[in-house]
């Protein structure tokens, strides 16, 4: 392992991830769309991570860990809250599982330790200054006829172009052909591929990302470049803007299949989707709701 590293100065932005853990109750439908979304890579960990020695970096409080546990060899699973690691040892601790928390893009492991190194929902989070470290380290630590697996949001179904990332905690985000060119860059044989569900379900994910170009293109800016200066120059503040823009504070009512519980009170709703219902394919990666990218050989 390498003597020098290189402290990490901020934490990497996340939220803290429920959506995994067990006995999960979405409030909507379209947050069990994408708790499903989520869920789905774990669960197909549990055959490619069968007697392995697995490095998972951005696990979050291990609710995603435990999924695949069971059959993988050994886990390292690594994160940069220390909040997050506190809770993932007290609430999800395995005998085979060692909850780490990161403080330096060095990674604290010794050259070849792993046959598998995954990345669930995490390569959007980190800084594009450190995206070069951090994927050499991954390299580093993996073994050479090991891989790597790589899951993402779709820019191409949730960005209009030249739109930044929406979700604060993300730096970028990343099209099929985007992915493929960065790690093209370090791995020797990379594969990327789209996750798809049934038709229902793809409209449901796809709806909820759609970005509206009058928004995103004059809206916004005009709001943050205009109307915000000019509040702030004559004595205003944003709070009595957004106040103008919406009088009362009233929430938008919620659509139907929306509602956490049935319509009679009799309890949650029974969704009608499981992970069952997702698959990945190498074509169409434009729309794909999800992409993965695995690396196929290291060295």
């Amino acid at each position: 392992m390498s003597e020098q590293t290189q402290t990490i100065d901020l934490q990497i932005d996340h939220p803290e991830v429920d959506d995994l853990q067990q006995g999960f109750r979405a409030e909507s439908l379209k947050v069990h769309v994408l708790s499903l979304i989520h869920r789905w890579p774990y669960e197909q960990l549990r055959t490619e991570a069968s007697g392995k020695a697995v490095l998972e970096l951005g696990c979050n409080k291990g609710f995603g860990t435990i999924i695949y546990a069971d059959q993988a060899g050994s886990v390292k699973a690594v994160d940069t809250s220390p909040e997050a690691i506190d809770k993932a040892r007290k609430y999800n601790s395995r005998q085979n599982i060692d909850y780490i928390c990161l403080d330096s893009w060095t990674l604290p492991f010794e050259d070849n330790s792993f046959d598998l190194t995954v990345l669930f929902q995490v390569i959007e989070h980190i800084a594009l200054d450190k995206l070069d470290i951090f994927l050499r380290e991954i390299k580093r630590v993996t073994r050479a006829q090991g891989q790597v697996i790589f899951t993402t949001p779709n820019r191409s179904i949730r960005l209009l172009p030249l739109q930044k990332p929406w979700n604060r905690f993300h730096t970028r985000e990343y099209s099929a052909s985007d992915l493929q060119r960065l790690l093209d860059r370090y791995f020797a044989e990379v594969s990327v591929e789209g996750l798809f569900g049934v038709d229902a379900l793809n409209e449901i994910e796809r709806k909820r990302v759609r970005q509206k170009p009058v928004r995103v293109y004059i809206e916004k800016p005009f709001k943050k470049y205009v109307r915000e200066p000019l509040l702030r120059l004559l004595g205003g503040n944003t709070r009595a803007a957004a106040k103008t823009a919406n009088p009362g504070g009233r929430a938008k009512p919620k659509t139907e299949g929306d509602a956490s519980a049935a319509a009679d009170g009799s309890g949650p709703v029974d969704y009608p989707f499981t992970t069952a219902d997702l698959q990945l394919r190498a074509d169409s990666l434009r729309e794909a709701l999800d992409l993965r990218a695995t690396a196929l050989r290291v060295e």
